[in-house]
């Protein structure tokens, strides 16, 4: 007996032996992969770079690293490529640490990934993807992407509310867009988790919004892009309505300075702003005009915004100089001053008030700097100034693409 036990003991201190000796093996395998791939991206081979990193996802620790390599390719279609499979080997290890029917209706851990460690970097490879596929125009695979993230992450920890409206109206899918819009600023889910994510997509309501409704709104400021893809998406459908017209000025309210810059046709921004931002400050501003400035510069859709008195009362500046009854005939015609805070018609209106107004500037009030530098050193995609003219709101920690 004690010799069948000795035997035994042996054997399985063998095959613990060989399965350590295994991982090894298979760390450093993903370890070469990875850094024979990272000198191949850095010599700007990216073609030969995307098999290995490929590779490296054996490891399903590098898998965000990957994601960050992609996000930097020049070309985007490769950079979409290589998601794509780092997706599916991605889908196969979170089965097997939350279990096989976790991308069921059913499964345990269904609506609540990223609650999920293993989660996390899978839920980030697809947020990747919805903007890849974004860039090459591919909204199909950008919508279909969005959906499962917030199909497996039912509280959008990612901010797939603020992307996915927009692509679903490129899509001409106006009512889903405007459903989707109705469910995240609906009172009623404050605090909660949305069903299936706002992604179950009823039929959207006409109803105009009740005093309550844009009182509570106006005084929490919700994020900005709901209301303007709202608005958006109820004018597609129902044309110049009174509902429209309620999402459009409470948009413009709750950020002036987008509303701003899309009247006065500035240009859309080449990259999105990878940086920390405030709730409707200037860098959601730069994202949103980056995502759907273009849906917005249709004749129809500007001629509509642009004369709607509401919106015109809460972008058209008037001179920050006392007694001056000046105000601004379209917008951004005025120039601010350097703390970005004041607006005047002209210079003597600025020099006039300037000893009234230093106190402000010098005083017991000085000027808050962006929290965003002029270059974004954390991204090379994105190397332009955030719009620098919104007005800033209540913080909001969350990833935009």
């Amino acid at each position: 007996m004690y010799h069948q036990w000795t035997r035994r003991r042996s054997k399985l201190a063998s095959d613990s032996l060989c399965s350590r000796a295994f991982v090894m093996i298979c760390w450093l395998l993903t370890w070469y992969s990875l850094r024979k791939a990272n000198r191949f991206f850095r010599t700007e081979q990216y073609e030969r770079s995307v098999r290995y990193y490929i590779r490296a996802t054996g490891d399903y620790d590098n898998v965000d690293m990957v994601v960050a390599k992609a996000g930097r390719m020049p070309s985007r279609s490769l950079a979409l490529r290589l998601l794509v499979a780092v997706e599916r080997i991605g889908r196969a290890t979170v089965q097997n640490a939350l279990g096989a029917d976790c991308f069921e209706e059913t499964g345990t851990r269904h609506g609540e990934f990223w609650g999920a460690l293993a989660g996390r970097p899978y839920l980030r490879t697809l947020g990747m993807i919805v903007r890849l596929a974004f860039e090459v125009d591919d909204i199909n695979k950008a919508i279909e992407s969005s959906l499962e993230i917030l199909r497996l992450d039912n509280w959008d920890h990612l901010g797939q509310r603020h992307i996915l409206p927009s692509l679903l109206i490129r899509a001409g899918r106006y009512e889903d867009a405007l459903s989707f819009c109705q469910v995240w600023m609906d009172p009623q889910f404050d605090g909660q988790a949305r069903p299936r994510g706002g992604c179950v997509f009823s039929p959207p309501s006409s109803e105009p919004l009740s005093p309550a409704f844009i009182e509570w709104h106006s005084e929490f400021h919700m994020h900005t892009s709901q209301m303007l893809n709202g608005a958006l998406a109820t004018y597609r459908l129902w044309g110049d309505c009174e509902l429209g017209r309620q999402y459009l000025m409470l948009g413009a309210q709750g950020n002036p300075g987008l509303m701003a810059k899309i009247l006065a046709q500035i240009p859309r921004p080449d990259a999105p702003y990878r940086r920390a931002r405030v709730q409707n400050g200037r860098e959601d501003a730069h994202d949103y005009r980056w995502r759907a400035q273009d849906l917005w510069m249709a004749s129809d859709v500007w001629t509509w915004a642009s004369r709607n008195q509401d919106v015109r009362d809460a972008v058209l500046k008037t001179c920050y100089n006392e007694g001056c009854t000046s105000r601004e005939a379209a917008p951004l015609e005025f120039k601010h001053c350097r703390c970005d805070k004041a607006f005047y018609c002209g210079k003597e209106c600025q020099k006039a008030h300037w000893k009234t107004h230093k106190s402000e500037c010098k005083g017991d009030h000085p000027p808050v700097e962006s929290s965003s530098p002029e270059h974004d050193v954390d991204s090379e995609d994105s190397t332009e100034e955030p719009d620098s003219d919104s007005e800033h709101s209540a913080s909001e920690d969350r990833i935009i693409w």
